[in-house]
């Protein structure tokens, strides 16, 4: 990427070369000489920028399939709490959606990224070795540029974050209706089925607005200060070529650099919607890497030896929340090869009972003990 970088901004600046060292003199051979020299630069630059090409493919590729394993490793260890309040469409829209946000960035965004940086500075000192003055009006006007995306890249991205949720929120509310299809079409709840559906969608278009909304000027700021600048600088050069300051040849080439180095601005501003998305999409993947496992093993646990006599729940007391008590003090005895049927009313706390001795969740007060051995003394994989 900075081979190609370079070679763009030395073409640009040969063309004062060639005009006030071979055209206007009229030197045929040098002429030659150049213009050999430029295409042989040509094809050693494609030739690397080929090869950057599948090296960034391969890196990319890599790197996205290493995230979403992480993603899926993580999702395995969570406890049966964070799978009980997650919505499934939520988690699936994070390994699509989401996922695609942040590939588009990582193959398309960065590397564009890194050959606008690269322009920038290159051309930036062949400015100030062509003319100082010139280059210091393009210096002092290019934090005209960085102003706008810099002031509203933050709120960019906060609206990504809500524009991907609501995304979430909708493909969640569609999972849903498609599986009580049963239950809308008994008790006819299509019209109320509709009118929840048109709410969400509401929201998500008024999210995707504001989200679009400013990522549009997170572009369009830079553009406008670029115009103006460049105005400036054709003005003040085309002032001196007059007056003999500079020749013909340093104007060609300034105004070339300087193209070029606007454009990478203009690109810079390009990729900018990509990386807001891209990092909006990374927090909320974040949000699920950054959740803590809560039953976990504790470090040198054993391995659960064969059950030889029984299972006891010893006082066992359990909350999903501080206000949703699902067991106080149970106390009971399993004994191996002994058929137990749990029987009570719905949210009674059987289904309560099998996580814990499952342990899908650990008691808040009391012990689930396999021969005496408490469930958290030993490993989940020998306990399962």
């Amino acid at each position: 990427l900075l081979l190609e970088t370079a070679y763009d901004t030395a073409f640009r600046y040969s063309l004062k070369l060639l005009i006030d060292e071979a055209i206007v003199p009229g030197k045929w051979q040098l002429l030659i000489l150049m213009l050999v020299a430029l295409a042989a630069g040509a094809l050693v630059t494609q030739a690397s920028a080929f090869g950057c090409d599948y090296v960034w493919a391969r890196v990319g590729s890599r790197i996205m399939a290493t995230l979403r394993l992480r993603i899926f490793e993580h999702l395995q260890r969570l406890h049966m709490g964070f799978h009980a309040r997650s919505q499934i469409g939520d988690i699936m829209a994070r390994f699509s959606t989401d996922l695609v946000s942040v590939e588009s960035g990582l193959t398309a965004a960065v590397p564009a990224g890194i050959f606008s940086i690269g322009g920038i500075l290159f051309s930036l000192g062949l400015l100030f070795h062509l003319e100082w003055r010139l280059a210091l009006i393009t210096l002092i006007g290019l934090p005209l540029c960085i102003v706008g995306p810099r002031w509203l890249g933050a709120r960019a991205v906060a609206a990504d974050y809500d524009h991907k949720r609501q995304e979430a929120l909708l493909a969640s509310q569609v999972q849903e209706n498609l599986l009580a299809q049963p239950v809308i079409k008994a008790y006819d709840l299509q019209p109320h089925a509709v009118t929840q559906f048109r709410n969400r969608l509401e929201t998500l278009v008024t999210a995707t607005v504001r989200s679009n909304f400013l990522a549009f000027l997170v572009l369009r700021t830079p553009n406008v200060a670029v115009l103006f600048l460049h105005l400036s600088v054709i003005g003040t050069g085309a002032v001196m070529v007059f007056r003999g300051i500079i020749s013909i040849g340093d104007l060609v080439a300034f105004h070339s650099l300087f193209t070029g180095m606007s454009t990478a601005v203009t690109s810079m501003t390009w990729v900018g919607p990509y990386l807001i998305e891209a990092a909006g999409s990374m927090q909320r993947i974040n949000d699920i890497l950054d959740e803590v496992p809560q039953v976990t093993d504790p470090e040198g646990v054993a391995e659960m030896p064969p059950l030889s006599s029984e299972i006891r729940f010893d006082d066992v007391g359990f909350k999903y929340a501080p206000e949703q008590t699902a067991l106080t003090g149970v106390t009971l005895t399993i004994g191996k090869g002994t058929q137990t049927a749990f029987v009570g009313a719905s949210g009674s706390g059987k289904s309560t009972l099998l996580a814990m001795l499952m342990r899908f969740y650990d008691p808040n007060s009391g012990r689930v003990l396999f021969d005496g051995l408490d469930a958290r003394s030993v490993t989940l994989e020998s306990l399962h």
